[in-house]
């Protein structure tokens, strides 16, 4: 398998087990798992996370590092690699990049307007 492969297969087995996970705290409804990144030699896995609650992303990440135990857990028993990698949850910030993308398109806009009209 490539390495894009791979990251996709993982990025699978760790959306099943989000629907596992018998914990009321972890709401596998507003929780995404939006990107998988395996370091070169496939000991850790970097797992982007975002959720429609924005401001409780922190509180979600927390939460999915104190269970990662779990996810490696389950991508041992279903993957048929040599080495399980290491699952560390991170926040996906894709989405504040683009706000604060827009807002800046908005802003030069603005301005363009401002400087038309006077």
């Amino acid at each position: 398998y490539s390495k894009d492969k791979k990251e996709a297969l993982v990025l699978d087995y760790l959306n099943e087990q989000l629907y596992k996970i018998k914990d009321p705290k972890i709401d596998p409804k507003i929780i995404c798992f939006t990107d998988v990144k395996l370091s070169p030699d496939y000991s850790y896995c970097d797992v982007y996370v975002d959720s429609r609650f924005r401001d409780q992303l922190d509180n979600i990440v927390n939460l999915l590092n104190q269970k990662a135990g779990v996810f490696r857990t389950y991508l041992a028993k279903n993957m048929t690699t040599y080495k399980v990698p290491i699952v560390r949850f991170n926040r996906d910030n894709v989405m504040d990049n683009v706000a604060k993308i827009n807002e800046i398109f908005n802003d030069i806009k603005q301005k363009e307007e401002h400087d038309k009209n006077n």
